[in-house]
């Protein structure tokens, strides 16, 4: 279906990237309709719930999240792609907790691209989140990943969530050369809605000029 449509390449999301690891026969049969059809796999989500979190302040839970992106790192060699796409944390999370998520996240970041081969040319996209998650705002993101001080780290863009906190065009020219990959929805500006572009009240002419900008 995908190749019928003239969709070139895609991405594995969070809800099936986890039976395509733990499952040789579905990875296998995805493997093949990849090669069949000339379809690119362009990233794979790492799974993500309240307890699968890279914040966490439970380690045991911190420590099973790294566990499954590792996973879903495996699956990403396995089935040619070049983005790991992961979300920092879930929430709620408490003003007075913010710096000790924070660390936790970073912490687990630079534990999982300790897995990343040398030479690899795999990437780790950040995603950027909502309401009181990390990464709420680009200046937070682009901290997070400035302390990390490594260039396997960049962005993916969600322009749903980017629209809530902040002026879209603003956080893309400040992103500029970081974003590694892209979740394209639209919203009202008040919660993330998820609607077709042109539902909500994103400027879509706006938006795409700055992402151009970037490069």
């Amino acid at each position: 279906m995908v190749a019928a449509n003239d969709i070139a390449a895609l991405e594995l999301t969070a809800s099936h990237a986890p039976k395509a690891a733990a499952d040789p026969s579905f990875r296998n049969a995805l493997q093949r309709a990849l090669a069949d059809t000339g379809v690119l796999l362009h990233s794979v989500h790492v799974t993500f719930s309240r307890t699968f979190d890279l914040s966490s302040l439970n380690a045991d839970d911190r420590r099973a999240t790294l566990d499954e992106a590792r996973r879903s790192l495996e699956l990403l060699h396995t089935l040619g792609g070049k983005i790991l796409v992961i979300h920092p944390s879930s929430e709620p999370i408490d003003d007075t907790e913010r710096p000790t998520r924070l660390a936790h996240a970073r912490r687990s970041l630079a534990e999982l691209a300790e897995a990343i081969p040398p030479g690899s040319t795999v990437r780790i996209a950040v995603e950027n989140l909502p309401r009181t998650c990390l990464c709420h705002d680009s200046i937070e993101h682009g901290d997070l990943l400035d302390t990390l001080e490594n260039p396997l780290f960049g962005v993916c863009l969600d322009v749903n969530h980017g629209n809530l906190r902040e002026d879209l065009v603003q956080a893309t020219e400040r992103y500029g050369d970081r974003i590694l990959s892209l979740h394209i929805s639209d919203n009202d500006g008040e919660d993330e809605r998820h609607w077709l572009p042109g539902k909500g009240i994103i400027d879509w002419d706006a938006w795409m000029q700055a992402l151009a900008a970037t490069g």
